[in-house]
């Protein structure tokens, strides 16, 4: 009994000892933890918002010469004339109004340039369900052969703006793997030429981030920005000569 009670006095105290070498440790790393807050609270950098971003940038961030331009692929679908000298790129967003006032100016821009400008408008898939879906219902829509007026009733929808007759669609014809496969592959597309908003618009060698109007403008810092009558026909004009 004796021997009994000392070895277990004696764990008694090896335990008391871990148990304050425990304690010990575990306050050294609260104050190691805590020094270390302290200093990354010193050495603190405020991030930016996109928006601060944007506004900070307008000039740079609206246009910018292109790293990667796309070219005309086989399934590409094509506004106007598939033979038109110059090709505006779009990737435009199928639940965006500002993708859908871009189109009216392509519209215009094309009928005005009869045969010299055609739009290859390509899917840029947002953040709404609706985007997908409905960028989905246009492959859909181009199955069937009616994929300019499906696109214009979509685009017509969002602005509010009267549509002449109503235009059934919808994602019927792909099966549920086939539309992930369509969506990835649109939104590879989008990343490959570095788009990550809409509209974006390729035309010539220039990137241009946003719904480009028709006129002339002047921006917040008031430099007088070509619209996209006028950048298109420069474009035009240097390639006749």
């Amino acid at each position: 009994m004796f021997f009994r009670k000392k070895d277990e006095k004696d764990y008694s105290g090896k335990k008391y000892i871990l148990i304050i070498a425990l304690l010990i440790l575990l306050v050294a790393i609260i104050l190691g933890i805590s020094d270390l807050l302290e200093e990354k609270e010193d050495n603190k950098v405020d991030i930016p918002s996109l928006d601060q971003i944007l506004e900070e940038n307008e000039a740079s961030l609206d246009s910018y010469i292109a790293k990667n331009t796309p070219s005309v692929k086989e399934n590409d679908r094509i506004i106007g004339d598939i033979n038109a000298p110059l090709k505006i790129f779009v990737f435009e967003d199928y639940n965006d109004k500002f993708s859908a006032q871009f189109s009216k100016t392509v519209n215009k821009i094309i009928r005005e340039n009869s045969g010299q400008v055609a739009a290859v408008v390509r899917p840029y898939i947002g953040a709404t369900s609706e985007s997908k879906s409905n960028a989905i219902a246009l492959v859909c829509a181009y199955k069937k052969g009616n994929f300019a007026q499906t696109r214009d009733y979509i685009f017509n929808t969002l602005l509010n703006k009267e549509n002449t007759e109503k235009v059934e669609y919808n994602t019927d014809c792909l099966t549920e793997e086939e539309k992930l496969t369509k969506t990835n592959e649109f939104r590879n597309s989008a990343e490959t030429f570095g788009v990550y908003g809409s509209p974006t618009i390729f035309i010539g060698n220039e990137v241009i981030v946003g719904a480009r109007p028709y006129d002339n403008y002047k921006n917040s810092e008031g430099e007088e920005i070509e619209g996209m009558n006028e950048l298109v026909k420069n474009i035009l004009d240097s390639n006749k000569s």
